[in-house]
Order: structure tokens, then sequence, then C-alpha cells
């Protein structure tokens, strides 16, 4: 979360930066606010600026008592024009920022592509618990055979040499050729385990 936010963060420094904005000045207006939103930020970096601006005319007002107040206010109103017609080309280049973001975002959900979820028509489902903690899910039509479930259970096990038994029952499944839905004690699905 901390990184994303770090992340998030110079992410708007670089755009920033790139827009014609003082680092020092975005780091200073990134830590006095929570919102990450780039017209919050760049309004306080104005805000900031504006500050800046009155302290320097106060301070030539003081140090040169010959300059006249309606003179330092005239300066004033200039840089605020100036920082006024910066705003609104620094805003074009936000939004065109926010519009280009939004146009990748959409561009690379395009490019994913979409996973297909084959569902598969069973009518039998077993879940089968090994010996050595393993576990398998086979699934059956109900016309398939004792002998088709055996053969599965074989081809994973690796090996012919086992008992199988439904779940809470010491009575073994024998193998055969008779349909699982014949097979009412695990028609149509049952937890089984071999031994």
């Amino acid at each position: 979360m901390e990184s994303d936010n770090k992340q998030e963060d110079q992410e708007i420094v670089d755009f920033l930066k790139n827009s014609g904005y003082d680092e020092p000045l975005i780091r200073k207006a990134l830590s006095m606010t929570k919102s990450r939103n780039m017209d919050d930020v760049v309004d306080l970096i104005m805000k900031l600026e504006n500050e800046k601006i009155e302290c320097k005319v106060k301070r030539v007002v003081k140090e040169d008592p010959k300059v006249n107040r309606e003179e330092a206010t005239r300066i004033l109103e200039e840089n605020k024009k100036t920082i006024l017609a910066d705003r609104r080309y620094r805003e074009e280049l936000i939004r065109r920022y926010q519009e280009d973001k939004k146009k990748n975002e959409e561009e690379l959900k395009e490019d994913i592509p979409e996973e297909k979820v084959v569902e598969i028509k069973a009518d039998c489902v077993f879940n089968i618990r090994f010996p050595d903690s393993n576990s398998l899910k086979l699934c059956f039509k109900k016309d398939d055979t004792l002998e088709d479930l055996f053969n599965k259970i074989e081809e994973f096990y690796g090996s012919s040499n086992f008992v199988l038994y439904k779940m809470r029952d010491n009575v073994p499944i024998n193998r055969s050729t008779e349909k699982l839905q014949n097979v009412k004690k695990i028609y149509p699905k049952a937890a089984l385990y071999i031994e």
C-alpha cells in the first residue's frame, strides 16, 4: 500500500516536473495534502507560488521605501495574470495526461485476452483421497462404468493394487462393468478413499 502511494507520488512529481513546476514545490505540496488528485496538488502549488510572490513584493516594499505601493500592487497583479495563464496551460496538460492514462488503461484491457471458462457437463463427481494425502477430483457421465472409475484412479495413482471405499463406509467398492448411475451408494457424487 505504502509503495503504491510512493509510486503514485513519483508519477505526480514526474508529470508536474515535465509540466514546468519545480520539484521542491511539488514535494512540499504533496506533503501538505493527503489528496493525490492532480487538481488538488496543482491548486496547492499555485497557492504556494502566490504566497512566495506576495512575500517578495512585501520585502521589496520594506527594503526600498521609494518603491510605490501601487507599483508593487501592479507587479503583483501582472504576476497573478502570468500564473493564471500558466495554470490554464498546465491544466490542459493535466487533462491530456488523464485522457492518455485512461486511453492506455482501455488499450491494456483490450490486449488482455479473456479467459474462457469451459463448463464440464458431468453427471457424477468423485473426490478421491489417497494414502499420501493427495486428492483427486474426477468427473464422469452417468453411463460410464465402475471400470472407468478404477482405470482413472490407476492412471493417477500409478498402481492397480488398491481397495476403493466410500468415506465412512467399511464396505469396499468392487471393480465391475456396472454403470455408475446404478451404483446408488456413490451416484451422483461421493467422497472416496483408497487403501
